[in-house]
């Protein structure tokens, strides 16, 4: 593709019949022009391969070095028997660092994922990763090469003059956003989010639009991994619900009419028919962290043995959303975020500021958001401010059922609404709460929503 330009250029310094003499120092400026750009391109490339490079050099380095630390003190890895699917279990402190076991990551039987314990903690996603560069390879490839395409493409549009057409943006802006549903990459799905709320810095209104879908269209995985993952989480409740189970003489009427294998599989299990599930047991919306099921706690003994009777008495008979998070993101997240990790480790070797201390805040942030008990907590602490509707009749804020809520499995009130984007004076007055609201997080209370966007807002 660059090779045409620079044949054309080398064409253009033969002299033409009939062509005036100031016709060729034209077109040796042209060519200059032209040369330039191509040589603008070749640094862009050149940076993103370095970018690899130095990742691969950086993992090649660590698995060197761990691989003569397990010659020296075999004892520490003894019975390590990696799969493709791996899970950190538990983490087990040596004198030097933290030599971490693994499990298995399974949607089937519910086994958590990398850092169940620990959370976000630099030191030991990078001991983990620096072991596994074939890993690391396949995730940069997984990640690398697509957006490599997409990039390529948008090269293609500009040399054919189509860039600026609008079926022609709205192809791109689908291809990118498709590009990272199928990463499952959680950093990279939540930059296109925050991304979609700015189309100034994407040049694209078309792009913010697409980009904006993944919100709530992110994909979703298998119900049946999702209500084993419920199940898992809400094992500790399991014999008491199993007793109050045995006892219990049909206290809810089964919906009549045809149903699916999913919704007999969920009625006939003592957890998860506490639930009433609506679309048939399946999932209504998807997002990068989880998906979510709509559903009716129905009343009864089970509930009162599972939550107690003053609890049961409150969500008895409530419409709730139940969000499950997916199977495979905790060790999605710490592989993305070993990549951002090493990037920024060696982009501080040519740069000045801590870029490392920035990866590591953002890290911090994201497996924050992986703990559903955080989230109900700090979501009780929010109503208390704006929804008790004591000072704000214009805001409501949905309760979380802390009773039924674990780390991966988050339960709360079902609010009916209208998504975004808003129009006419609907959209100024929504735009008019949502400016005092937030100034009013800022400046008095110090508790901030940090998630606006349009899919967290009816």
């Amino acid at each position: 593709m660059m090779g045409f330009p620079l044949h054309f250029c080398g064409g253009g310094g033969v002299a033409m019949p009939g062509m005036p003499g100031h016709r060729q120092s034209d077109n040796d400026e042209r060519c200059n022009i032209i040369r330039r750009s191509s040589t603008r391109k070749r640094r862009r490339r050149g940076v993103l391969l370095l970018v690899s490079a130095a990742i691969l050099t950086s993992t090649v380095d660590g698995y060197l070095s761990s691989f003569t630390l397990r010659s020296s003190h075999p004892s520490q890895y003894q019975g390590y028997r990696p799969t493709g699917r791996n899970a950190v279990q538990s983490l087990q402190s040596t004198s030097s660092s933290a030599a971490l076991s693994s499990g298995h990551l399974s949607g089937d039987d519910g086994s958590q994922s990398l850092f169940k314990h620990v959370g976000y903690d630099a030191k030991s996603i990078i001991n983990y990763y620096d072991q596994r560069p074939w890993e690391v390879g396949l995730r940069l490839n997984m990640l690398g090469l697509p957006l490599l395409g997409w990039y390529f493409g948008l090269l293609t549009d500009n040399l054919l003059k189509i860039d600026g057409k609008e079926s022609t943006e709205r192809k791109r802006g689908a291809e990118l956003r498709e590009h990272l549903v199928r990463s499952k990459s959680v950093a990279l799905i939540k930059s296109g989010q925050a991304l979609s709320l700015r189309p100034d810095l994407l040049k694209s209104k078309i792009w913010a639009e697409e980009l904006g879908r993944l919100v709530d269209s992110v994909g979703s995985f298998s119900d049946l991994d999702a209500f084993a993952i419920m199940k898992d989480e809400l094992g500790d409740i399991y014999p008491k619900v199993k007793r109050a189970k045995k006892l219990e003489s049909s206290s809810f009427t089964r919906r009549s009419g045809k149903r699916t294998r999913l919704s007999r599989l969920v009625e006939s299990d003592p957890l998860l028919s506490m639930f009433e599930f609506y679309n048939d047991a399946r999932s209504v919306a998807s997002a990068s962290i989880g998906q979510v099921y709509k559903a009716r706690i129905r009343r009864g003994p089970v509930l009162e043995a599972a939550i107690g009777k003053e609890a049961a008495k409150r969500w008895g008979g409530v419409t709730v959303a139940v969000k499950i998070q997916r199977p495979d993101v905790a060790a999605s997240a710490a592989l993305d975020m070993y990549l951002i990790r090493r990037t920024t480790m060696w982009l501080s070797k040519f740069r000045g500021g801590d870029v490392v201390a920035i990866a590591d805040t953002f890290g911090q942030q994201l497996f924050g958001e992986l703990d559903y008990t955080r989230e109900a907590q700090n979501c009780e602490r929010f109503r208390g401010l704006y929804g008790t509707g004591e000072r704000w009749d214009d805001v409501d804020v949905p309760a979380s059922c802390v009773e039924l809520t674990r780390k991966r499995v988050l339960v709360q009130e079902w609010i009916e609404g209208e998504k975004g984007p808003w129009k006419g004076e609907k959209g100024i007055e929504m735009v008019r709460i949502g400016l005092r609201c937030s100034t009013d997080q800022l400046l008095r209370t110090g508790l901030f929503h940090a998630d606006p966007h349009r899919g967290n807002l009816l």
